[in-house]
């Protein structure tokens, strides 16, 4: 374990802190098995316990609350139980983490976490823990909860309404409210009420989505070029299967249903957006119903009826369609950088600019949507102490912190340079960027990735590479996503029984037109019964609440 007095870390005083910085970087990659504690969690911190007077949101007041953005938070520290999500093979115990151990040195909040893997064990374990009434302090981690059961928790009185508590408690949080309000509208309830704290992730640089790869190693074999439009990938995997690189397990093309599949369908003048929808300028359209995804499943199912297509895309999972895809057995992928495959962002495989359909038509989906979750924390009613919670939480938006949360540990992941830049540690040989990280921190989190501190890395490896594709594909990026909209209780529960139904149906029914061919008749049954299921009310509840966000309503 390193300590300030070790000889790899040097002392610096920043605004009252004590900051370690690392001399050697090879010593820490050989010793990075161990437990490494390196570097207090903020730049800017303080210690003050000035108490500050409690709000209309408080039950219990601390007498020895110190003044918002001060630290030690608390004078005599407090436990919080709190639901943490984890990423597959995590920790069982953040408190475990160095970065966890530093939070609560600095604070003096101590946290007793109930960790549970994201997807259906965690909507498994919340159903229980709502039904059942004993809610624990805080809920932490991107999707923790979902917009709809915001509303409906918040409008029950489960969750804490968090106006007054931002306002007074949370100057980090504020602070990015007041520079960009739109944020602030779209985690605003119908009701007027904020209930929970958003995962902000704003940066340009990242506007692109995943992006469609080749294997330049193959295309070179066969004196091959990048393909331009539909019709040339199209002769290209047909190269590639002819010239038996369809062989001994090889795949022409791959991907992950349902995620990776729509990467062409801009081509054909449609791209998907978020819960399903596609904006036609200010209308919204349910993307899997319209004419140009017809299309779109019209060729794909042209090419699976060559043998193109890899028939395990609509079963396989990630780690298996990635393994796939580190073992070079495809010839195109649809990831979201090289970097985060296979740590570096150099491999067999290049990006392929948008293509141009049959029409000429290119589009491709925008990522630059600066809310990635609008259920990434929230505060229980219960909470005998919100405004110290609210606190720290809002250490979390503190720049540098947030960063380290959800990309890397500084003294891990990244090192500090006195120049206050930041640079990046290269992944340990065999193992990707984001394995690497989840034993360190606990990623996909709460907090604020602001273009400032991305500024600030020198040689982030993984935002140079997709700073390269996302203006590769800037010129034909969807401009108007649908934005981060909650609605009212009503709209909620008419929206989760529509949902489920249709996208159930539509998960069942896009493999088999893909594997089967669309006719007209399969294509109107299915509209038809789309429409019984309520696609005309979802269509609508979904405008309205565009059309209120519009109008700044």
């Amino acid at each position: 374990m390193l300590s300030k007095g070790s000889p790899e870390c040097n002392i610096l005083i920043k605004k009252g802190c004590v900051v370690m910085r690392l001399r050697s970087r090879k010593k820490l990659i050989a010793g990075m098995a161990g437990v490494i504690t390196l570097v207090p969690l903020l730049a800017g911190c303080s210690s003050s316990a000035n108490p500050t007077a409690g709000n209309k949101e408080t039950s219990t007041t601390v007498s020895d609350l110190s003044a918002a953005g001060a630290f030690p938070i608390v004078k005599d520290k407090i436990t919080f139980k709190a639901v943490g999500l984890t990423s597959g093979a995590q920790v069982t115990d953040f408190n475990n983490l160095p970065i966890f151990q530093d939070l609560e040195k600095k604070t003096n909040i101590h946290v007793d976490w109930t960790l549970s893997n994201r997807g259906d064990e965690w909507k498994q374990k919340k159903n229980l823990i709502f039904a059942g009434g004993d809610l624990p302090d805080m809920f932490l981690g991107e999707t923790v909860l979902e917009a709809d059961e915001i509303v409906q928790y918040g409008s029950q009185g489960l969750l804490m309404p968090l106006n007054d508590l931002i306002d007074k408690h949370m100057p980090n949080l504020k602070a990015i409210y007041e520079k960009y309000p739109n944020f602030k509208k779209m985690m605003t309830t119908p009701d007027g009420k904020m209930y929970s704290l958003p995962r902000l992730a704003y940066d340009p640089a990242y506007g692109a989505n995943h992006v469609l790869y080749v294997n330049k190693k193959w295309l070179d074999k066969l004196n091959l070029k990048i393909p331009t439009t539909t019709e040339e990938y199209r002769e290209v995997l047909k190269a590639f299967k002819a010239n038996g690189y369809a062989e001994n397990g090889n795949i022409p093309a791959s991907f992950v249903f349902p995620l990776g599949i729509d990467a062409l369908s801009g081509s054909f003048g449609i791209v998907n957006g978020p819960n399903n929808i596609y904006m036609d300028k200010d209308k919204v359209k349910h993307y899997y119903s319209q004419p140009e995804y017809r299309k779109y499943l019209e060729f794909m199912n042209s090419l699976y009826k060559e043998g193109l297509i890899d028939p395990e895309s609509f079963t396989h999972n990630d780690a298996t369609y990635l393994a796939k895809v580190r073992t070079e057995k495809i010839g195109f992928a649809t990831y979201w950088s090289n970097t985060v495959v296979f740590g570096q962002p150099e491999s067999a495989f290049v990006p392929v600019p948008p293509l141009k359909g049959p029409d000429g038509k290119q589009l491709w989906r925008s990522n630059n949507i600066p809310i990635s979750s609008v259920g990434a924390a929230a505060i229980a009613k219960s909470n005998k102490h919100p405004e110290v919670a609210a606190q720290w939480l809002d250490v979390f938006y503190d720049q540098d912190t947030g960063f380290q949360f959800n990309e890397g540990y500084f003294g891990v992941q990244y090192t500090m340079n006195p120049d206050n830049t930041i640079h990046t540690v290269p992944t340990p040989p065999g193992m990707s960027s984001n394995d690497w990280k989840i034993q360190y921190i606990p990623k996909q989190w709460l907090g604020y990735e602001s273009p400032e501190i991305l500024d600030r890395l020198k040689d982030a490896i993984n935002r140079n590479e997709k700073q390269l594709t996302t203006n590769m594909i800037a010129p034909v990026v969807d401009p108007n996503p649908y934005p981060s909209l909650f609605f009212a209780p009503e709209e909620v529960a008419r929206l989760k029984v529509i949902k489920t139904d249709i996208d159930s149906y539509v998960i069942k029914s896009v493999p088999q037109f893909i594997i089967n061919g669309v006719t007209d008749q399969s294509w109107s049954d299915y509209l038809g019964q789309l429409k019984k299921m309520g696609l005309d009310d979802w269509q609508k509840i979904y405008q309205v609440g565009y059309d209120k966000y519009k109008a700044g309503k």
